[in-house]
Parts: structure tokens; C-alpha cells; sequence
């Protein structure tokens, strides 16, 4: 009878596929920390404002649903240290992770502010909402807030953010607990997205979790593309293989943008 707990078997199989000591780690996360985030005292949930609000203006110009807004708790501040700013709660396991304060101001310089004690790195936003669906065999992954709320409204309910351009380890071990049949990474068209889809391509292909690259137009992101642009991003999606794909991955990509 095999003794070892999940890590260790699953850093044994790791060092016997790859051909190289895996140094141990902790591959089953333990429960998360309780959260110490609140939201603002200034927080004004958008279902209370006036709708000539400079916080709905920036949703509706940002093409986020306001009935879906509503629901996921989004609201605003006007005072305080997130002053003329959407607030997006994250909320991740049940718990206040963190939140994403976006200024709606064109001449702000710091775009987006995020909470003291902010727990990001274990957080996916759109998390307990996909968790709460019928399971589903793809899960997309994207970077920002807003990508998640455009995916959504063209129809891609199981799409979680990861609130930047690379996934974090307690990331990628909250994406497993899904169990999905497959992850489609889009990232942001830059040079940072694709670079990250490459490395986390890999990543989740170790990790025994079938996992596709789609490429968007250059300088687009999910949350300005348009709904045929994401389809054709989706439908020309490329799988990584865990030997051999990576490589292929990275000429493929070096090979467009010579």
C-alpha cells in the first residue's frame, strides 16, 4: 500500500516524467486565511444611485450589464481615498479577497487602486459565481474585471479573471478545483498577455489540465474586442502539449510577431 500523502505522489510523478528531482511543494493548497478586506466606508452600492451617476456612466460606456453590476455588489465611492472610482468587490470562497477600485477620471494617473491587505493572489474574480453553475468542461481564463463582464454578457459565463497577466500557484489551484475539461487562457493582445499564456500554458499542462492559447489582434483585450473577434480568438485556439506544445507555442508566436 503506497504511503505518500497527494504531494508527495504528485511531486514523485512530476520527478518521474520530467526526469528531474522535483523539489516537494505544497500542491494541495490548505484552507485560505479568513480575509481582513472591507470595503469602503464611503461604498455606495450602484442600486441606490441616481441613474445620471458618474459611476453608471462608466459602467454603461464600458458595456458592463448594470443588472448583472447590481448583482455581483459593484458600487462607487466620491470621498475618501477612492474617490470618483467604481469599486468591484472580489469576492473568492465565500470570502471579501479583495477589490478592484477604478477611476473613472480620464486625467488620473493611477487608474486602478487596490485594499490594504488585499489577498489577490488567491483570488479569482467570478469565482464563486462559475462555481455556482451547472459544470461546464471550458473555463477561460483572462486578466481584468471588466474582461469577465464583457465574456459574460457575449455569452461565456464560465470566464474568470485573474487580475493581472500572470496566475499565481493558488490561482491555478482554485482553477483545478473546477475540474474542468479544459482551459482556454485569453489574454490581453500584448506582448506581456501573450508572453504570461505561454508560461501558464505550461503550468497548467504539468498540473494535468488540458489547457488552449487564443490569441486576440494586437493591443485588444476581452474587454474591448468584439464578440466576433473573441469567437474567432476561441474557435482558432491552439492546445499546449506538456513535451512538446510549449516550444511550438513560442515559434507559432514568434513567427507572428517578427
Amino acid at each position: 500500500v503506497c504511503e505518500m500523502d497527494f504531494n508527495e505522489a504528485v511531486t514523485a510523478e512530476r520527478s518521474l516524467l520530467t526526469g528531474k528531482r522535483v523539489r516537494p511543494a505544497l500542491i494541495a493548497p490548505r484552507p485560505a486565511p479568513a480575509s481582513s478586506v472591507e470595503l469602503p466606508d464611503e461604498f455606495h452600492w450602484i442600486g441606490t444611485m441616481n441613474y445620471q451617476s458618474s459611476a453608471l456612466w462608466y459602467l454603461k460606456r464600458r458595456g458592463v450589464d448594470l443588472t448583472t453590476a447590481q448583482e455581483l455588489g459593484i458600487g462607487s465611492c466620491i470621498t475618501g481615498l477612492y474617490r470618483y472610482r467604481v469599486i468591484i468587490p472580489v469576492y473568492t470562497q465565500g470570502e471579501l479577497r479583495t477589490f478592484v477600485a477604478r477611476t473613472w477620471l480620464e486625467e488620473e494617473k493611477k487608474k486602478v487602486l487596490m485594499p490594504p491587505g488585499s489577498q489577490a493572489e488567491r483570488a479569482l474574480f467570478g469565482y464563486d459565481y462559475v462555481a455556482s453553475l451547472p459544470k461546464h468542461s471550458t473555463i477561460y481564463l483572462v486578466e481584468g474585471v471588466f474582461d469577465v463582464l464583457r465574456m459574460w454578457q457575449w455569452g461565456f459565463r464560465w470566464t474568470l479573471a485573474t487580475l493581472g497577466a500572470h496566475m499565481t500557484p493558488l490561482q491555478q489551484a482554485l482553477v483545478k478545483r473546477l475540474a474542468p475539461a479544459n482551459v482556454v487562457l485569453l489574454r490581453d493582445g500584448d506582448k506581456a498577455g501573450r508572453e504570461a499564456a505561454i508560461k501558464e500554458g505550461r503550468q497548467l499542462a504539468y498540473d494535468m489540465i488540458p489547457v488552449s492559447i487564443a490569441h486576440l489582434p494586437d493591443d485588444t483585450d476581452p474587454g474591448s474586442a468584439s464578440a466576433e473577434e473573441i469567437r474567432e480568438a476561441l474557435d482558432n485556439a491552439k492546445p499546449v502539449e506538456v513535451d512538446y506544445g510549449i516550444e511550438s507555442q513560442m515559434e507559432v508566436h514568434s513567427e507572428r510577431h517578427i
